[in-house]
């Protein structure tokens, strides 16, 4: 990862599900290639807004942004498998995998 790349986590809840529905909350994790910290977190919550306006059974609970030199990701083997996206680019819902 170069050090421009921000590791953006976004907590969705589907309202529809069961309020027992172990799925009912969920995670998304992207990596947003930005100048900032704070700039990957506006980018990431555009893309997580353009989402849930696209798809009213869910909302925008809240997020955060890391470093991916995080204590919390020194477990993550690869970040090869988390989608990847530039500030100011709009990927598909397939790109990003949610």
């Amino acid at each position: 990862m170069s050090e421009n790349d921000w590791v953006y986590s976004v907590w969705f809840s589907d309202l529809p599900a069961n309020p027992d529905d172990q799925d009912k909350e969920w995670v998304a994790l992207l990596r947003i290639r930005a100048e900032s910290d704070a700039a990957a977190q506006e980018w990431g919550d555009h893309l997580a807004k353009v989402r849930v306006a696209q798809d009213p059974a869910s909302t925008f609970l809240w997020s955060e942004v890391r470093e991916p030199t995080d204590p919390m990701y020194e477990s993550t083997r690869s970040w090869d498998s988390v989608p990847t996206v530039e500030y100011g680019e709009e990927p598909s819902d397939e790109d990003l995998a949610w």
